[in-house]
């Protein structure tokens, strides 16, 4: 079988051939870290968080709309939203939603997890394209590609299904690039634009920040070919590119003009540093180890950067070629971008390049810096003139100091306590195990196969698949065991199996207390309870005018009671068990028991005002604002 596997990945193929192979051995390695999940959840990939709440539902409710053709306004987005803009950055664009439409609704869920198969495939086929541009061989680009695929950044941000297909289609763009100005071949780059646009115009704007510093990164070599016609066709087909999307990018832009969450940017000292210092350590931190939780900070728990994604571990290898690549090559193009972009993680406003220069701090680029490192990594295997003990040796004592948080003492009510710092210690020892594990196989395979190019290859590549499969298992794990059974019954029994028997005789919201976000659209429903980052510019504002917080959902405490009448909120759930039987709901005044279905106590709102009801007198914005300085 390891003869088989070992001639099926030989370098005497030719690239296509290897492009399918890589594709394959990836989608082999994806199904074996989700079929145990798949085969205990029956079928579906159940998560937690943002995934169970947002991906699941989204994806169902956006296959429907589009088979419906109600494509226009969503009433089932927060208090209705623009359908085109509020999913346009989840999922609109993505050719592996577009595959779930010739499917029944029921069906979506279960092909959440095939799509994942689908999206790790891609990425590391493209990667290889990419990556094998820079190596003598497919050996190391195969190496490179899996790196770079399976990297801590793509495990953590399993949690947001839709960043995968941006860490799919991303090397396409440098693809594109390279092949214009290298072998003057056309239109490929503009397609590659067009491509990310439409997959996601948010992260597009990272890209454009990545491309211009690896254009002039680039230019630097003499074997970059560049002069004014080929400048002037890479301007050309990147704006023919933002064209070519206009139709989806044009509506999500101007869905977005006037949200506050847009205009924020970095001043004074903030532009310069994160103003909690925990944030250096955990962004240097993840690139030695595999990515916590993103709701499970543990190496620096006060950086105050969960749901961040920064992640950019590479496995088994760690940062022990990059290290090395950083030693050795003097004057080259890559190691001066690789400088450039861990300096760019560590200054917030160049940070905040890689998304318009947006205030709020996120790591979301990291998937482009971990393409860099795993090229600088398969650079630094194929060539035995480069010292990489001195990386093995570096990343090995970087990792042990890093993992001394774990024994650090803390005081507690006059009480000193070893061991005590990670908040999740299993989760922190293990991920120590697996990085420290990973440095140690490494060297072994290095010392013994480092002149044996073939040797290398296999040994390198068996040992990094099974570290992948063995960090992807232990990773998702993490997520599946917040509370198994009770996720089960919230995303499948009570949001995708629920049928409620209401009036539906004219158009109402509901309300849901202390329920799991999102379950209205699962029941397709109108609601106040909204848990969805790109909603109009007016609600963003109209919350807050009436003073309920609103970042990323609108979650008005049940203290709004005339909010619930002047939103026609008529029906109001609440689950049905101990703890709400045991405690006094806050109910609006005239709300009586209407049924139980599906282990939800039912209200109904007799102040309900439906929608549609004219007022007889009015008073002006400022008049308005007056009255709220007044109180």
């Amino acid at each position: 079988m390891l003869t088989k596997v070992q001639r099926w990945f030989s370098p005497t193929r030719s690239e296509s051939k290897n492009c399918i192979k890589v594709f394959l051995l990836a989608a082999l390695i994806t199904t074996i870290i989700f079929l145990p999940f798949i085969i205990c959840d029956k079928g579906l990939f159940i998560f937690y968080g943002d995934y169970n709440v947002q991906q699941i539902p989204f994806y169902q409710y956006a296959h429907d709309a589009i088979r419906s053709g109600e494509v226009g306004w969503s009433w089932y987005t927060d208090l209705g939203s623009n359908f085109v803009g509020s999913y346009g950055f989840y999922l609109l664009g993505s050719p592996f939603f577009w595959l779930t439409i010739p499917f029944p609704s029921s069906w979506v869920p279960y092909l959440m997890a095939p799509l994942f198969i689908l999206k790790f495939s891609i990425a590391a086929t493209t990667s290889y394209a990419f990556i094998r541009r820079f190596t003598k061989t497919p050996h190391m680009a195969i190496i490179g590609a899996m790196m770079y695929a399976f990297s801590s950044f793509s495990i953590y941000n399993i949690f947001f299904n839709h960043f995968h297909e941006v860490i799919a289609f991303f090397p396409l763009l440098l693809i594109g690039l390279e092949e214009l100005v290298m072998n003057n071949r056309k239109g490929l780059f503009a397609m590659a634009v067009a491509l990310n646009v439409f997959t996601n115009y948010f992260f597009f704007a990272g890209q454009v920040a990545f491309l211009v510093l690896y254009f002039f990164l680039r230019c630097l070599c003499l074997d970059f070919r560049i002069n004014l016609k080929k400048f002037g066709l890479l301007a050309a087909e990147s704006i023919i590119g933002v064209l070519i999307a206009l139709v989806l990018f044009l509506p999500c832009i101007c869905s977005l003009m006037g949200n506050p969450r847009t205009d924020n940017m970095l001043t004074g000292f903030n532009m310069l540093f994160y103003y909690n210092p925990q944030r250096y350590g955990l962004i240097l931190q993840s690139m030695f180890f595999p990515a916590d939780m993103p709701a499970r900070a543990n190496f620096f728990p006060d950086s105050n950067a969960k749901w961040c994604s920064v992640a950019a571990w590479l496995p088994l290898f760690s940062m022990a070629g990059v290290l090395t690549f950083l030693r050795e090559k003097r004057k080259h193009w890559l190691k001066t971008l690789i400088i450039v972009l861990i300096t760019m993680s560590l200054v917030p406003i160049l940070n905040s390049a890689f998304f318009a220069f947006n205030s709020s701090y996120y790591a979301r680029w990291f998937y482009m810096m971990v393409l860099m490192m795993s090229l600088a990594t398969v650079i630094v295997l194929e060539n035995k003139k480069m010292d990489i003990s001195f990386g093995i040796k570096t990343t090995f004592i970087i990792t042990c100091l890093f993992a001394i948080i774990g024994i650090i003492p803390t005081t507690e009510d006059g009480k000193t306590t070893y061991f005590s710092a990670p908040g999740y210690p299993t989760m922190f020892w293990i991920n120590v195990l697996i990085a420290i594990l990973c440095i140690v196989i490494a060297a072994f395979i290095l010392q013994k196969y480092r002149k044996t190019k073939t040797r290398l290859y296999r040994s390198s590549l068996i040992a990094l698949c099974t570290i992948i499969v063995v960090n992807g298992v232990v990773q998702v794990s993490w997520g599946k065991m917040q509370n198994v059974d009770y996720v089960y019954r919230n995303v499948v029994d009570r949001g995708l199996n629920a049928e409620f028997q209401l009036d539906d005789s004219e158009f109402y919201r509901i309300d849901v207390y202390d329920g799991m976000d999102n379950w209205p659209m699962y029941w397709r429903m109108p609601t106040i309870q909204a848990f969805q980052s790109v909603v109009p510019a007016s609600i963003m504002e109209f919350y807050p005018a009436v003073g309920v917080d609103r970042d990323v959902a609108s979650r008005p405490e049940p203290k709004y009671y005339g909010l619930r009448e002047l939103l026609s909120v008529k029906y109001i759930f609440a689950e049905n068990n101990a703890d709400n039987k045991k405690t006094n709901l806050d109910l609006p005044p005239n709300c009586v028991l209407y049924d139980n279905q599906n282990g939800f106590d039912i209200y109904e709102n007799k102040n309900f005002i439906p929608m549609g009801f004219t007022y007889d007198s009015y008073i002006t914005q400022e008049q308005f604002d007056d009255s709220f300085e007044d109180t």
